[in-house]
């Protein structure tokens, strides 16, 4: 037969599940609210994510234009130097050779007074300033090759 005690002792076993089982669904309850929360939270970041990545596409695409922006300017850059450099060579050029035919002009011009004090002292000393006259052009002559060497060289 069942007794008393056996009853009582059911009873608080009831009542101990029935405050188990209502702490539980407390707890359950409060968890389940933090996951709303926190399902919330990761919606707001996944859109602050893909907010960021649109933000960080544009910023790569802004980043792209401007080096190429550069590379551009870079190239328009070389290229005005390079054109810039052959017009300097080739005035340079135009500049030496001016120079060069100056200083022939003048050697020309030395060698034919040289000649003339030459003639004038042939006629007084005779074959020792023809040797000295002959050394003199060849010397002239060596000046003129080389400013000529020079041109070619540019």
């Amino acid at each position: 037969m069942i007794t008393l005690d056996q009853i009582k002792q059911l009873d608080s076993k009831v009542r101990k599940a029935i405050d188990k089982i209502n702490s539980l669904k407390s707890e359950n309850s409060m968890l389940q609210d933090k996951l709303d929360t926190y399902q919330l939270r990761i919606e707001e970041l996944e859109i602050l994510i893909d907010t960021f990545k649109e933000d960080q596409g544009e910023i790569e695409h802004g980043i792209i234009d401007a080096l190429n922006q550069l590379d551009t300017l870079e190239e328009n850059t070389i290229v005005s130097e390079d054109n810039l450099q052959s017009e300097e060579k080739s005035s340079e050029t135009v500049d030496k050779s001016e120079d060069s035919n100056q200083e022939m002009t003048e050697v020309e011009k030395e060698t034919e007074s040289e000649e003339e004090s030459l003639d004038s002292d042939q006629e007084i000393t005779g074959v020792d300033k023809e040797t000295e006259s002959e050394e003199e052009t060849v010397e002239i002559t060596e000046k003129s090759a080389d400013s000529e060497i020079e041109l070619d060289i540019f």
